[in-house]
């Protein structure tokens, strides 16, 4: 773990506001940090969901991924890792939700191997909304 804390870091650039439902996204990314030693590279919007339930006296979180679409994919990596991800937020997918027991989360996750030392594996949330109402009540 200490050496991973060397790795290169993923950064995401959100304008603050939640990614809604079924409208196209533009967010621009990088790897900061010592790229070199990097090799490939995949970034994937994940959905994932927690559900914490009471078994006997212990807690238990159960998560599972429903979705996970890749984003970007590169065999190829030079010393400049940037760039912008573009793609349609699923019109089928359900907005961010934390409850007391239950939560969906929407993730950016970065993905990098690194030959004989710890992976790159960097997990930034995504705020997604419902979808925008449009003129006349239609979505």
């Amino acid at each position: 773990q200490a050496l991973a804390l060397t790795n290169p870091r993923a950064e995401l650039v959100l304008d603050g506001d939640a990614v809604p439902i079924g409208e196209t996204v533009e967010l621009p990314w990088r790897l900061a940090g010592s790229t070199s030693r990097l090799t490939t590279l995949r970034i994937e919007l994940v959905g994932r969901e927690s559900a914490t339930y009471s078994r006997g006296t212990n807690r238990i979180t159960d998560r599972a991924e429903f979705l996970v679409h890749v984003l970007f994919k590169s065999e190829a990596i030079g010393q400049e890792v940037k760039g912008t991800l573009r793609f349609a937020m699923p019109s089928c997918a359900v907005p961010s939700f934390e409850g007391r027991s239950n939560q969906i989360v929407w993730l950016v996750r970065f993905k990098a191997p690194i030959r004989l030392w710890p992976d790159v594996k960097d997990e930034i949330v995504l705020p997604v909304g419902p979808p925008r109402a449009s003129v006349g009540g239609e979505t």
